[in-house]
């Protein structure tokens, strides 16, 4: 991002470039490109969260889960 603020003149011309590039963004999933439908996804509700699970001993299994974000 540094390289991108040092290339923009002003804030209004940096946030004018964030604009463009939320709009392409927006028509790639909109186009149906799935890799720009999961990005605009995971910026506004955030990554999925992931479970995962250990087991040890067969006969006295272990089972963590856990759970990032949400309640």
């Amino acid at each position: 991002m540094a390289v991108y603020r040092e290339a923009a003149d002003d804030e209004g011309q940096m946030r004018k470039r964030i604009n463009i590039i939320a709009d392409k963004l927006c028509r790639m999933a909109m186009e149906g490109d799935m890799a720009a439908v999961k990005e605009i996804g995971e910026r506004l509700d955030g990554k999925a969260a992931q479970q995962q699970i250990h087991s040890g001993d067969p006969e006295n299994p272990v089972e963590m889960v856990i759970r990032i974000g949400g309640d």
